[in-house]
């Protein structure tokens, strides 16, 4: 079971995590599973243009991955309303459903679904997209920073920080690991990607994530990120680029 030392509790396997989380409450928790969910979403597609098994764009399942991620990180830096709620279950469904997910054995792809299931069992989401993070990563080593961003996320919240703020702090504690940059300079230039509109969840992700500098930002607002939360689920599934292009427009009316 993890032990506090000197700096705090320390996350060096499955069982610390659970027991760290079993008397927090449930924001708490969807806080770690998002959070963990995010360190990896840049390793789902990359610089690869090959679709997955089936014949599935990879695109479909970047912006799966998205939808996951986007709608607890909108949930937990305001109410939890039953609307949102509501949503979070859809995205989780449709990323089950959607072919270009059940194709794959990708893990962060698992970790974004356990984020968005995680207004509904979140220990195990929690646990899950974290252990779903750790084994994305191949470098043992680097895997390490899995789990050492992890044990800083707890230890915000063992120092009294609310899920709000730490939603809004970067999700790497220290400098963006290398292998993290690497892999998004790769999706950001994956010409598919471009073509498929994908730019403003890119800076969206950047934004939220400190990715650079430390900083962070939502470059939609509360107003048009619950508004993209709140849209149907027939919106979605209208495919990547229509529901891009809607965000593109709405960003720029926000912008004008």
């Amino acid at each position: 079971m993890a032990q506090p030392s000197s700096g705090g509790i320390k996350i060096e396997s499955r069982k610390d995590l659970e027991a760290w989380l079993q008397d927090k409450p449930h924001a708490v928790a969807q806080a770690i599973t998002t959070r963990a969910a995010l360190r990896v979403l840049p390793l789902i597609c990359g610089d690869s243009v090959e679709p997955i098994r089936g014949g599935y764009p990879k695109s479909g399942l970047l912006f799966g991955a998205f939808r996951c991620l986007f709608l607890p990180s909108v949930t937990m830096l305001g109410d939890v309303t039953e609307s949102i709620k509501k949503a979070a279950h859809s995205a989780a469904a449709a990323s089950i459903q959607a072919p270009a997910f059940s194709n794959t054995p990708d893990a962060a792809a698992a970790a974004a679904r356990s984020a968005a299931n995680s207004l509904a069992s979140y220990v195990s989401c929690a646990s899950n997209a974290t252990y779903n993070s750790y084994y994305a990563v191949t470098d043992p080593a680097d895997r390490i920073s899995i789990l050492a961003a992890v044990e800083v996320d707890c230890r915000q919240f063992d120092a009294g920080k609310s899920v709000a703020d730490v939603m809004r702090s970067p999700i790497w504690s220290k400098p963006t690991p290398d292998w993290v940059r690497a892999a998004w300079r790769a999706t950001t230039g994956n010409k598919s990607l471009r073509i498929a509109r994908f730019a403003p969840w890119f800076k969206w992700y950047e934004g939220i994530a400190g990715l650079y500098d430390g900083s962070t930002c939502d470059i939609f607002g509360p107003d048009l990120s619950l508004k993209i939360a709140l849209q149907p689920d027939d919106w979605w599934k209208r495919g990547v680029e229509a529901v891009n292009a809607d965000v593109i427009r709405w960003l720029a009316e926000k912008e004008g």
